[in-house]
């Protein structure tokens, strides 16, 4: 249970974010590039993850999530 954590400018280096509870968390300007981040759903991204880094295939996890693919 992570709710309310403020990861703002945070650097999480491995781990997993996998099924936690995210409600009220923030990771503005956060690195989470060598983090594992599970199921991320579109409005956490807007409402969590605003500013932070991913990196290319968490970033093609989330869109092909969503059902898109990219060429």
């Amino acid at each position: 249970d992570l709710g309310g954590c403020d990861f703002t400018q945070a650097v999480l280096v491995g781990g997993s974010l996998r099924g936690a509870n995210l409600k009220g968390c923030t990771f503005r300007d956060a690195d989470l590039s060598g983090t594992e981040l599970g199921a991320v759903q579109v409005g956490e991204l807007t409402q969590h993850f605003k500013g932070c880094t991913l990196s290319t295939e968490q970033a093609a996890g989330i869109v092909a999530a969503l059902g898109i693919t990219v060429l």
